[in-house]
C-alpha cells in the first residue's frame, strides 16, 4: 500500500521535558506524519537546537541518544554560529494518540498545541517518548551531521520485541555506516530470519583490527539488548501513566482554544467540562462547555443568573417553548424541578473533527441569543406580563 505524508509547522516553539524537568525547546518544529490508508505508520518532529542545546542532549542523552548509538559525524562539528536541525520519531505506543487526526495534520497539530499547555508534561512531550534520528547543519560550504540507530532501525517494530528482521536489518546498516566492514553475510543470515546471536557467531566477519571487534561485541552484548528492550518496557510503563492522565483529544481542542482566546476560566469541574464566565450587553452569567467522548460532541451553555421562581416556571417553560420555535443552532432549557434556565448549542462531530472555527460558531451564537432574550427573561419571571407579551419585545 503506498504511503502517504502530510506536514504542518506548529508555528510556535516547542519544549520537551526529560524525568529530572530538563527541558529542551525545539523552534518552530514541524511535524511529520506517513500513513497507509487510515494507518498512522510514524510521527516525526523536525526542529532546529543552538549548540548548547545538541550539547545538552547529547551529555544527558536525551531523547534516547545513548552514546552507541550515535553514528559517525560527516565532514567535521558544528558550529556555533547555525542552528542544527534534529529530525526525532515518536514511540508508536504513544502514537496511537494520534491514530484519529491521522488524515488531519492540523488536528493533530492543534492536539500537541493544546497538550503543551496543561500544568502537567504530557507522556507526548516527554524526551523519553521521542528517539532521535538525524542531527544536521547546513554550513557555508557542505552539510554536517549524523544519523543515529534509530534511523535505520522501524521504530514500529519495538512493539513486537526486539529480535524481528527488519529491526536486525536496521541493526546491520547502522553496524556498516559504523564500522565500514562487510557484513553481507551476517545480513544473509539475518533475511533468514536467524536470532541476531546465532547470526553473529556464525558468520565470518573477519574484523581488521580488534578495536573493531570489540566495538562489535559491545554492541551486541546484552547490555545493548536488555538496554533497548528496557525502552520499550519504560514506554509501555510510560503508557499506562498516560493512560490515567491523558487529555481527551475533543476536549484539548475545546480547552485550547478558550486559553488562546483569552476567556475567565473558573474551573475545571472534570476532565471534561469547563466552567466559563463572561459578560454580555446587559449582565454577566456563567457558561459551560462540556465534551462527550462517547458521543463526539460538544455542547455549550449559557446560564441565566437568576433561578426562575417556582410560580413563574410554568410561563417560562412556556416562553422556552416560542422563543425555540424556528431556532437553527441551540434551544433554551427549563430545569422545572430547580429553576435553572439555561440556553444549548452543540455539535456532533463523529467521523471529523472539531474545529476551532465550528466552536467560535457555536460560543459567538450562544452568547447572543442568551445576551438578546435577557430583557424579555427577566420581563418574564419579574414582570406581570404573559410569555407571549414579554418575547414580543425582542421578536
Amino acid at each position: 500500500m503506498k504511503t502517504k505524508t502530510s506536514t504542518a509547522s506548529l508555528n510556535t516553539d516547542l519544549i520537551l521535558s526529560d524525568t529530572h524537568d530538563n527541558q529542551v525547546r525545539f523552534v518552530s518544529p514541524t511535524m511529520m506524519l506517513k500513513r497507509q490508508g487510515s494507518e498512522l505508520v510514524s510521527c516525526s518532529l523536525i526542529g532546529e537546537v543552538d549548540l548548547e542545546t545538541y550539547q545538552q542532549i547529547e551529555d544527558q542523552a536525551l531523547f534516547n541518544l545513548q552514546p552507541d548509538l550515535k553514528g559517525p559525524n560527516s565532514d567535521g562539528p558544528f558550529s556555533a554560529r547555525r542552528p542544527i536541525t534534529i529530525k526525532m520519531v515518536l514511540h508508536p505506543i504513544l502514537m496511537e494518540r494520534l491514530t484519529p487526526y491521522v488524515k488531519q495534520i492540523q488536528a493533530a497539530v492543534d492536539y500537541v498545541l493544546g497538550l503543551s499547555q496543561q500544568p502537567v508534561v504530557d507522556p507526548l512531550l516527554k524526551a523519553e517518548s521521542w528517539f532521535i534520528t538525524t542531527f544536521q547543519q547546513q554550513q557555508a560550504k557542505a552539510t554536517v551531521g549524523y544519523q543515529t540507530f534509530w534511523h535505520f532501525v522501524e521504530i514500529h517494530t519495538l512493539k513486537d520485541g526486539l529480535l524481528t528482521k527488519d529491526f536486525l536489518s536496521g541493526t546491520m546498516a547502522f553496524i556498516r555506516q559504523k564500522t565500514n566492514l562487510d557484513l553481507s553475510a551476517l545480513e544473509a543470515d539475518v533475511q533468514s530470519q536467524w536470532s541476531v546471536w546465532e547470526a553473529f557467531s556464525q558468520a565470518n566477519l573477519n574484523p581488521e583490527s580488534d578495536e573493531i571487534r570489540q566495538h562489535l561485541e559491545a554492541l551486541f552484548q546484552k547490555d545493548f539488548a536488555t538496554g533497548v528492550q528496557s525502552t520499550t518496557e519504560g514506554m509501555d510503563a510510560l503508557v499506562r501513566t498516560d493512560e490515567e492522565t491523558a487529555e481527551s483529544p475533543l476536549f484539548s481542542v475545546v480547552r485550547c482554544f478558550f486559553v488562546e482566546a483569552d476567556w475567565d476560566i473558573l474551573r475545571y469541574p472534570d476532565s471534561l467540562t469547563l466552567e466559563l464566565k463572561t459578560r454580555g450587553s446587559q449582565s454577566e452569567w456563567s457558561c459551560l462547555a462540556q465534551v462527550d467522548d462517547i458521543q463526539d460532541q460538544f455542547l455549550f451553555y449559557s446560564f441565566c443568573p437568576v433561578t426562575v421562581p417556582a410560580e413563574c416556571r410554568p410561563k417560562l417553560a412556556e416562553f422556552c417553548v416560542r422563543a425555540n420555535l424556528g431556532m437553527v443552532l441551540g434551544n433554551f432549557e427549563l430545569d422545572f424541578d430547580t429553576g435553572t434556565l439555561r440556553y444549548k448549542t452543540s455539535v456532533d462531530v463523529e467521523g471529523s473533527y472539531l474545529e476551532p472555527a465550528m466552536i467560535r460558531q457555536l460560543v459567538q451564537a450562544n452568547l447572543e441569543t442568551m445576551d438578546h432574550y435577557w430583557p424579555a427573561i427577566m420581563k418574564a419571571i419579574y414582570g406581570d406580563v404573559s410569555s407571549i407579551a414579554a418575547l414580543s419585545a425582542v421578536e
